[in-house]
């Protein structure tokens, strides 16, 4: 091995993956790391796949909370993507618009063009 880095990203989730690019393309050479591997199951790149994602250990850390207290102490099933895009790549497709004020509040605040 013996490469240098300037930077290592560790997560090639939607967040890892754009702070790795802006840092590759400021010049920076750049490391990402994912523990998970490629995206090429093709349940990913289908919306209703999601439910055969949701619970699958080969691209899902299958992650649980601690026992809740509201909830009446059980543990609640956090999916969490092990995959190229993390949990982004498995969770069909759905979104969710922002908020209009946040943008707006964000431009206000100096982040140009957010408005």
């Amino acid at each position: 091995m013996g490469e240098e880095f300037d930077f290592i990203v560790i997560g090639a989730g939607s967040a890892g993956c754009a702070v790795a690019s802006r840092l590759g393309e400021a010049g920076h050479k750049v490391l990402l790391l994912e523990a998970g591997g490629s995206d090429r199951n093709p349940f990913i790149h289908i919306p209703l796949g999601y439910s055969l994602l949701y619970d699958n250990p080969s691209v899902n850390w299958c992650y649980e909370s601690l026992p809740e207290p509201h909830v009446n102490g059980r543990r609640l099933f956090q999916p969490r993507g092990k995959v190229l895009g993390g949990t982004g790549a498995i969770n069909g497709m759905i979104y969710m618009r922002g908020q209009p004020q946040d943008f707006d509040g964000w431009a206000a605040d100096g982040c140009i063009g957010w408005g």
